[in-house]
């Protein structure tokens, strides 16, 4: 608990843990009032914790590489300044309020293995214009997922699944489109 509390100068981090276990709760983030601005995850790190980066205001871009595939719930969460996240293709859930409350996020792109969005996943993320889900299936939707101020963009030929009775999508967007099958989603 609280492992690198207040270390003021502590401005980039490099995680590199094949097995780390979860932080317990969010009083036990242990990079607390840490002005981290850069976090850097290794190629070999195939799961985040829980409460990773909790409440990292400095936080500014996350990259995910291929080699993870699971992040914890509040991985991210209340990281406020974050603008940034590039995802990895690998990731099949993404977990309660994992990125609640990245109040600058504008654009998220979902990879197309997500199978579901937890609970608040994206909560909060009132500047959030954007969302492209790369999958043909919606994934199942937990609650208060999305603030319903974004468009969402989908694959070509998927909007009948989007837009049914079953799925929960329709009422967190503006707008929901396909994207045109010509077209190349860029990494984001």
């Amino acid at each position: 608990n609280h492992s690198f509390d207040r270390c003021y100068n502590l401005k980039v981090l490099f995680f590199n843990a094949i097995h780390c276990n979860n932080f317990s709760s969010g009083s036990d983030y242990p990079f607390l009032e840490c002005p981290i601005s850069t976090i850097n995850i290794g190629n070999n790190v195939e799961k985040i914790p829980s409460y990773f980066a909790y409440n990292l205001s400095s936080l500014l871009s996350i990259s995910i590489p291929n080699s993870v595939t699971s992040i914890g719930k509040y991985a991210f969460c209340r990281c406020k300044n974050l603008t940034l996240i590039t995802m990895s293709d690998n990731i099949t859930r993404i977990q309660e309020s994992t990125f609640d409350n990245c109040n600058n996020l504008t654009t998220i792109t979902i990879p197309k293995r997500v199978a579901n969005i937890e609970d608040r996943a994206f909560n909060g993320c009132y500047n959030l214009r954007n969302v492209i889900s790369l999958a043909v299936l919606p994934p199942t939707l937990g609650e208060e997922i999305f603030s319903a101020t974004a468009i969402l963009t989908i694959p070509s030929h998927s909007l009948g699944y989007y837009m049914s009775t079953a799925s929960k999508w329709k009422q967190y967007f503006v707008s929901i489109e396909e994207m045109s099958s010509d077209i190349t989603i860029p990494i984001i």
